[in-house]
């Protein structure tokens, strides 16, 4: 779906024509703010993901399980305040 009419005969170019011509990812969540749309993936999905992401490098560094805690990012898998929404191993 994002690919359109984008080359892919080298990484450079998809890029190049995935976010400067096609206005694909970046242009569409610009045009939908501007348009006063709700936005997906918004800044509580963004947050949800570093936490992971943040708990995978603590984990994999401490050689054990940590727990995250995403429920006051909104949304999400569980999206209820204070609620476990992902754990790493």
């Amino acid at each position: 779906r994002h690919y359109g009419a984008a080359r892919r005969d080298s990484v450079h170019n998809t890029y190049r024509d995935i976010f400067r011509v096609e206005q694909r990812m970046t242009g569409e969540w610009v045009d939908a703010i501007l348009a006063g749309h709700a936005v997906h993936p918004d800044f509580a999905a963004g947050l949800r993901v570093q936490r992971v992401m943040d708990a995978a490098l603590r984990s994999a560094a401490d050689g054990r399980r940590v727990t995250v805690d995403c429920g006051d990012a909104g949304g999400g898998a569980g999206g209820g305040e204070g609620e476990t929404d992902y754990a790493m191993v």
